[in-house]
């Protein structure tokens, strides 16, 4: 767990051989592809290197041709069909090499100055393998998934039943927001790892096709005896729902909850069956509510436009 100390110097802090990889997983969202690059886009600085690896899962907007050439430092990545989250990170992860890695959404931002100064605080704790910042909305709220305490059964049905709002242990309460400490799990939106770390647990586990894969890796990340560090003196911005929508799809809601069932039949395997079955039921059935709440949210509001719509039309007629 040392070897990536050689990158820094004793009496200087950062060297300018450090390399730092940041990688990006894209799905029909150039625009916003293009401002979370932006930042290491012609980016010289004298302590660091980056390098952007974007790996675009099949879209059908122009994410590829904006990025083809932009920097010799972006990498564009054509995955070929919808992957997954995970096995696109593992993809991009097997082109880079750096001994830091920052995963991020496509619809977050941060200055490379932050990566830098997390890399710089946390470099010499060898036992630390991945690094979470405090992560702020548009509207200047916390993302409160920028610190998480890993799923058990009891917490699953608080958060089944009573919403994460209302689950007690779904937010790691034992570190305040702007403080720093070990979290079980930080939000896949931002984070920063070791890549020794990643190397020693395989990366992302692909079962995962999305949901799920950035607690199942901070989980398995800890059992191989590294620890997780959540520092919010450092931020992100996070715009959430940006990209999948604020009421997720009948096929998102699907992968949302097949990931809840996947993560507790990895982790918890020696449950009793009736334990095993009241929780498969559990998912089932807030899948099932789930999907007939987010169609119907997403019908009235299509209503609603398709209304207002009609309404313009008329009124435009009416003047012209």
């Amino acid at each position: 767990m040392q070897g990536d100390q050689e990158n820094m110097s004793d009496d200087a802090g950062l060297t300018p051989s450090l390399q730092v990889d940041v990688i990006v997983v894209a799905y029909n969202c150039a625009e916003m592809v293009s401002n979370c690059v932006a930042p290491f886009v012609d980016l010289h600085m004298p302590d660091a290197n980056f390098n952007v690896y974007v790996a675009d899962n099949d879209s059908s907007d122009d994410v590829i041709e904006r990025l083809t050439g932009l920097d010799q430092q972006v990498h564009p990545i054509e995955i070929g069909w919808n992957s997954g989250f995970g096995h696109a990170n593992n993809v991009a992860l097997g082109q880079s090499d750096a001994p830091w890695v920052l995963l991020l959404n496509p619809d977050a931002a941060v200055t490379p100055e932050t990566i830098l100064s997390l890399i710089e605080r946390y470099t010499d704790r060898s036992d630390v393998g991945i690094i979470g910042c405090r992560l702020v909305r548009s509207d200047g709220s916390l993302d409160e998934a920028a610190k998480r305490s890993f799923p058990n059964p009891r917490l699953a049905f608080e958060y089944l039943f009573m919403g994460k709002k209302k689950s007690a242990g779904y937010h790691s309460t034992g570190v305040d927001d702007f403080d720093e400490g070990v979290v079980d799990a930080v939000n896949g939106a931002f984070m920063l790892i070791r890549r020794t770390a990643l190397e020693a647990v395989g990366g992302f586990d692909e079962d995962f096709w999305m949901y799920g894969e950035d607690l199942d890796l901070c989980k398995r990340i800890a059992e191989a005896g590294w620890k997780t560090f959540y520092d919010g003196s450092f931020e992100a911005m996070h715009l959430k729902s940006a990209v999948s929508g604020e009421h997720r799809s009948p096929k998102l809601n699907w992968h949302f909850h097949r990931s809840m069932w996947l993560y507790y039949k990895k982790h918890f395997p020696g449950d009793p069956p009736l334990l095993k079955g009241a929780v498969f039921t559990g998912v089932v059935g807030r899948l099932g509510c789930k999907i007939v709440v987010d169609s119907t949210i997403r019908g009235a509001r299509a209503l609603r436009q398709h209304r207002r719509d009609r309404r313009d039309s008329a009124s435009s007629l009416t003047t012209n």
